[in-house]
């Protein structure tokens, strides 16, 4: 299932509203804009939305009203979602212009099933979810689709560290990483349980693909995996005794007569690192339908920058798995084709887009002059078409 659009609106009447006009989507892109323009927010809505459905049915935040448009296999799912104060007031699901669930702010609704032919009634808490909490692979087969996709995106952020100060430690002797149990590749910060997690199920050609990825960004390395990290103490709060020194990354590079373990990396090495393995890893396993990469590339240089988005987008089309990144960056906006943009535009509360299927015409003009892409956006070329 692939996100083609989402349009989104909260605190509506109030000072404080806010909202996005309906954004679509391709397979790769990139989201630009101007420093509190919302492209970090349009990344939290997506996942907020996923993190709704996929968590039980239970409203993780308090107020959103959505209308998202999907696709898979040649149907197209429309979903309506309004809540305030956790409290849901109104619900609906569309597919191919048929109804097939409705609710109101009392969880009262009607959706299809399947075996039985016909709509049949139900009633469920205010602060529920019907897309969710009335799951059934039977009578409502339908809904799986939409929780499969939930539970599938995986959001990175490439200043927020993606696990540089998580470590595993030695307790009585051993790993204690839970590594019987498969992590949620959406917990980012584990990316030392996720490695090893790969390792175990993918063995060296998951290293090895790693290795040739760093090299690919210009990283002369030897060697990666996961080892213990000399150098570091650990004072225990917990009456229990730390035997051995702690679990982490670490790389080995050419030119360096010992390994650099993940504390020693700089943050734009480590983020690299992270965001590549743990997208390998979830694409290599098929357990992601939409990447999100908040501020791809910070802290790299130019060079670095550029070959990093060019792999991960290389990585995700290749699976055909849909990725959504952001960035102010003017090398990767360089290195992303134009028909790949949606460029924000935020006025007081509200968020517009340009992107290459609502502004062709605005696209193309602009390819003709012959500028670089980093242009049509300092040169605030793409203004000429923003909604007045």
């Amino acid at each position: 299932m692939r996100l083609e659009k989402i349009e989104y609106s909260q605190f509506d009447g109030q000072p404080k509203e806010w909202k996005v006009d309906e954004c679509s989507f391709g397979l790769t892109n990139l989201i630009i804009g101007k420093n509190a323009t919302g492209k970090t927010r349009l990344l939290n809505i997506i996942r907020g939305l996923a993190s709704n459905i996929a968590e039980g049915g239970k409203l993780r935040f308090g107020e959103g009203n959505y209308r998202a448009e999907f696709s898979i296999a040649g149907k197209s799912y429309v979903y309506f979602l309004k809540y305030h104060q956790r409290v849901v007031e109104s619900e609906k699901l569309i597919i191919d212009k048929e109804l097939y669930l409705t609710r109101d702010a009392k969880g009262e609704g009607k959706l299809k099933a399947e075996k039985v032919g016909d709509d049949i009634d139900f009633k469920i808490d205010s602060d529920q979810i019907a897309v969710a909490t009335k799951r059934d692979s039977i009578q409502h087969s339908y809904l799986d689709d939409l929780h499969t996709w939930a539970k599938s995106v995986a959001r990175y952020d490439f200043g927020g560290g993606l696990g540089k100060d998580q470590i595993l430690l030695r307790l009585g002797g051993e790993a204690r990483s839970d590594n019987d149990i498969r992590i949620d590749i959406r917990k980012t910060d584990q990316v030392v349980r996720i490695f090893i997690q790969a390792l175990e199920e993918l063995k060296d050609s998951f290293s090895q693909s790693i290795l040739e990825d760093m090299k690919y960004l210009g990283y002369e390395i030897e060697a990666v995996g996961v080892d213990a990290l000399e150098g570091i103490s650990i004072d225990s709060p917990l009456p229990i005794s730390v035997s051995a020194p702690p679990i982490g990354l670490y790389l080995k590079e050419s030119d360096l007569p010992i390994a650099t373990g993940q504390h020693e990396m700089s943050d734009g090495m480590f983020s690299a690192l992270s965001v590549l393995a743990q997208v390998s890893y979830a694409l290599a396993t098929n357990q992601v339908t939409c990447l999100l990469v908040d501020d791809i590339g910070q802290g790299l240089d130019y060079e670095r920058s550029s070959a990093l988005v060019k792999r991960v987008v290389d990585k995700a089309e290749r699976a055909s798995t849909q990725l959504i990144m952001t960035t102010n960056d003017r090398f990767i906006m360089n290195a992303i084709p134009l028909e790949k943009w949606i460029v924000l535009v935020r006025t007081g509360g509200l968020v517009q887009n340009l992107n290459y299927r609502n502004s062709k015409e605005l696209f193309d003009e602009f390819d003709d002059t012959g500028l670089n892409n980093f242009d049509f956006f300092s040169s605030g070329y793409y203004r000429k078409k923003t909604k007045k």
